[in-house]
C-alpha cells in the first residue's frame, strides 16, 4: 500500500471483519466485524489499519444488499 501511495495511486481492498482500526495516535477504535449494523455503511476518516499502523487512510464499510444476514463481514 505505501508503494502505491509513492505512484499516485488510490486503491481499494477486501478486508477480513477481524481487522482493527485504530486513531492515528495508535487508540483502538473498532474491529471492521463489530463497527456495523446489518445493510449499514460507515466511513472512518484518518484511521489506521493493520498492526503496522498503516495510514492514516480513510476507510468506507459496505454490505451487498444479497448478503445473508448473518451479522458477520
Amino acid at each position: 500500500m505505501g508503494w502505491l501511495r509513492v505512484c499516485g495511486w488510490h486503491f481499494r481492498i477486501r478486508i477480513k471483519s477481524s481487522l482493527i482500526l485504530a486513531a492515528p495516535d495508535g487508540q483502538r477504535v473498532c474491529t471492521i466485524g463489530k463497527s456495523n449494523s446489518q445493510r449499514e455503511t460507515r466511513c472512518f476518516h484518518n484511521v489506521t489499519i493493520t498492526g503496522h499502523r498503516f495510514g492514516p487512510v480513510h476507510v468506507a464499510l459496505g454490505r451487498p444488499r444479497t448478503a445473508q444476514s448473518s451479522g458477520r463481514w
